[in-house]
């Protein structure tokens, strides 16, 4: 019969980091900056803006984006007035202009401010806007809409740089790394 379960066979498991490491709000602050800001982020899908100058506006952002069709594609753009920082619209609908409910300025279906009374010039504050481009490259197993998604342009993807930043800025993480296994 074997010896299998002596104690100098067996050595405890060494992990690289250590549990307090999963729940730390520090590591997750880090993770959600570095990995998940960087990179390209669902933004909606195109059935949420059918129609020519309809909008949604992005309740998980706490309706501060939203997207909004125009004649050349769909574009997310910023829903909160340049002047005292109101959003502007909430849910769904269609809108050829963007009007603040404080102070009335008034906002094209571009974004540019078109009307900012009480101002003897216009002060050129006009809101940011970014074109989104459909996923095209979809694997074939998923399903058919998934491929009329859209996502931003910008396509960052978090490097080897940015996850060596968050290990050697958190202490929790910095301490278990020169961990290494035990040798037999």
């Amino acid at each position: 019969m074997s010896d299998v379960a002596t104690n100098a066979q067996l050595s405890p498991a060494v992990t690289q980091l250590p549990v307090s490491g999963y729940f730390d709000e520090k590591v997750f602050e880090l993770e959600m900056k570095l990995l998940f800001d960087a990179g390209p982020g669902y933004v909606g899908h195109e059935l949420m803006v059918p129609g020519i100058h309809d909008y949604r506006t992005q309740e998980w952002r706490d309706h501060a984006r939203m997207l909004l069709r125009q004649p050349d594609g769909i574009y997310e753009m910023s829903n909160i007035c340049r002047h005292r920082q109101a959003i502007m619209l909430q849910g769904s609908g269609q809108a050829r202009h963007i009007v603040c409910p404080i102070h009335r300025w008034t906002y094209d279906g571009e974004g540019k401010l078109i009307g900012a009374p009480h101002f003897p010039a216009n002060p050129c504050l006009n809101l940011g806007k970014r074109r989104l481009e459909p996923v095209s490259s979809i694997s074939r197993a998923t399903s058919s809409t998934a491929s009329n998604c859209t996502r931003a342009i910008t396509t960052g993807r978090p490097s080897s740089r940015s996850i060596s930043r968050i290990t050697t800025s958190c202490p929790t993480i910095r301490g278990s790394a020169t961990s290494s296994p035990a040798t037999t």
